[in-house]
């Protein structure tokens, strides 16, 4: 007993030791088996929530509301680059995107890690399909997750793009408005309601315009500014993209810029040679590469924000009117020739009032970059239970239905 009695503090000290080890591992392990580790707070949100992050095989990830009940998250993977990133228009990772950008439906949460769970777990993959990677995923439960098909350059020229026939996805996103996310450039947002005579007050903001503003005489009248990938054939491309354009310098005398001119911009960047374009010239010729369905880039955009008018050639395959204000640019498949396009354009140089009728919607519209969108609608659709949809033949949506007009090359 003394040797008991003398030992009674050490044998205290081993029960504890062994009552805290087991109740510990009971504990942990009844905690992994429901989740694994990872609980983030969002500061984004008005109230606090609990991610929490479910490891492991067929494991579902967990949105714990203040309430205390669950929402599933949604995972979606970036499965390769875009641009040099992999969070698609710099949307960023995780679930916080989809609150910091007040998605309607923000229950989702994205990554680039493969790792993070079994590939046939993610509910969806955004798959670019410009370098189109060779490990492409062969299998899938097709009842639980989603491909979608992210693209934002013409079809014509990509050699990629011939591979499309045996792929299958779900969903596109690409600058198509026809698209199951939409991602053109950019848009035109109206700020404010138009007037009721829209006419009436274009004519009105002309007159006023050209009466309270200094003598618009710049140095040139009509600029082009192209700046294709810089070989000699993309430039003779360019040339034979439009017969129609091709014959306007006959008419009106067209200073070009860029690979493809005599002319040079002092900046090196695009944008900044737009913003020197613009403050010696009125118009400015916009020419894409390729004439395909709803393809419209960055040049006309960016010569809409300026203070220039805009030549297009639409009437084709894709109307600039669904992406651009009302007489804010010149079609000219609107005009009979060449020639009549020229006089007319004449015509606004000499009268400012009817030049500056152009520049009405200013006031009402702004240019707006809703990349993110895509995203938030994605996560939306992978709730919605009746979300099935599926292209059996992409090489036809993609390229035979875009019916794009090659600039002398075949695909």
């Amino acid at each position: 007993w003394k040797i008991f009695i003398k030992n009674l503090p050490m044998l205290f000290i081993v029960m504890l030791f062994i009552l805290f080890y087991f109740g510990y591992n009971l504990d942990s392990k009844q905690s992994r088996s429901s989740f694994d580790a990872a609980v983030f707070e969002y500061s984004t949100y008005q109230y606090k929530e609990d991610l929490l992050m479910y490891r492991g095989s067929k494991a579902p990830w967990l949105l714990r509301k203040p309430d205390g009940n669950t929402t599933r998250l949604k995972t979606i993977l970036y499965w390769n680059e875009f641009y040099g990133r992999y969070d698609t228009y710099d949307f960023g990772y995780g679930h916080d995107p989809f609150v910091e950008n007040n998605c309607k439906v923000s229950d989702c949460y994205t990554t680039k890690d493969r790792a993070l769970m079994s590939l046939d777990e993610f509910d969806a993959l955004i798959i670019h399909i410009r370098g189109l990677p060779n490990d492409w995923p062969k299998s899938r439960d097709w009842d639980k997750q989603s491909y979608v098909m992210l693209a934002i350059e013409a079809p014509i020229y990509l050699s990629e793009y011939r591979q499309l026939e045996n792929l299958q996805f779900n969903w596109t996103m690409t600058y198509r408005l026809d698209s199951d996310f939409p991602i053109p450039y950019a848009w035109m947002d109206r700020i404010k309601p138009l007037p009721s005579e829209i006419e009436a007050y274009i004519k009105s903001f002309g007159k006023r315009k050209a009466k309270n503003s200094p003598s618009n005489d710049k140095v040139g009248l009509l600029a082009q500014l192209n700046y294709p990938s810089s070989s000699s054939t993309d430039c003779e491309d360019l040339s034979r993209t439009d017969g129609f354009m091709k014959d306007l310098p006959q008419h009106i005398s067209i200073d070009v810029y860029g690979d493809c001119g005599d002319l040079s911009c002092t900046p090196k960047s695009v944008r900044d040679c737009y913003s020197e374009l613009e403050k010696k010239y009125k118009f400015i010729i916009t020419v894409e590469t390729a004439d395909c369905k709803d393809y419209i880039t960055e040049g006309f955009f960016t010569a809409l924000g300026l203070n220039l008018i805009p030549i297009v050639h639409g009437g084709g395959l894709t109307n600039y009117s669904n992406f651009a204000p009302y007489k804010s640019f010149i079609d000219a498949s609107k005009f009979e020739s060449p020639a009549a396009l020229a006089n007319y354009l004449k015509l606004l140089d000499s009268d400012d009032a009817r030049y500056y009728e152009y520049f009405w919607w200013k006031d009402f519209y702004k240019k707006g970059f809703h990349h993110h969108q895509a995203l938030c609608d994605l996560c939306a659709k992978l709730h919605d239970k009746e979300r099935e949809s599926f292209y059996p033949d992409m090489q036809k949506w993609w390229i035979n239905d875009a019916k794009c007009t090659p600039a002398n090359k075949d695909y």
